[in-house]
């Protein structure tokens, strides 16, 4: 049997390309204030992820020797995220104020979507994330219920983050080449 590697790593492409799509649709939320979205982005990523599993389950069986125990691995650490981020597209939805705290999570999913690779072990968002929740401890209290909500909210988001880029981590200490 042929091997599908050439589809499967397009699959990867097409994966990571989507995660940043939605990453960088959460910063211009984020950052205007306005959190109106259906999650249609983590739809398209969750169906391109049911395809990539179906093709590297098939290129398993196929293969009885080959190594695609790593592919499976990957895409099935990919739904992980995908389900946290179609909580933080709900969580988002909620966010009606542009508030500094927003724009300073907006800054963290650019960063995220800019380091987001296959290869990148992601040890150093975890760090950043620490670093910001430190930033959010020490902002002063909020004064309305409004702003009290949207800060609970946004703290929620950063804490989904982390839990994001957790199963990255946990997924490369256990895989990572």
């Amino acid at each position: 049997m042929p091997s599908r590697e050439k589809a499967i790593q397009s699959y990867h492409l097409q994966v990571e390309e989507k995660l940043k799509d939605i990453l960088l649709r959460f910063k211009y939320y984020l950052s205007k204030g306005d959190g109106r979205n259906q999650a249609q982005l983590v739809d398209q990523l969750d169906k391109l992820l049911d395809e990539a599993l179906k093709l590297v389950y098939l290129d398993h069986s196929d293969h009885l020797f080959h190594q695609t125990d790593y592919h499976i691995h990957y895409f099935e650490m990919r739904q992980r995220q995908s389900r946290i981020l179609r909580n933080m597209a709900q969580q988002i939805n909620t966010c009606h104020l542009a508030a500094s705290e927003s724009l300073i999570l907006a800054q963290l999913f650019s960063k995220i979507a800019a380091q987001l690779s296959q290869t990148n072990p992601a040890h150093d968002l975890l760090d950043d994330i620490e670093r910001y929740l430190q930033v959010f401890r020490n902002r002063s209290l909020p004064k309305t219920r409004e702003e009290f909500e949207t800060r609970a909210t946004l703290l929620q988001l950063l804490r989904e983050a982390e839990t994001f880029i957790q199963v990255k981590v946990d997924f490369y200490q256990k895989y990572g080449n």
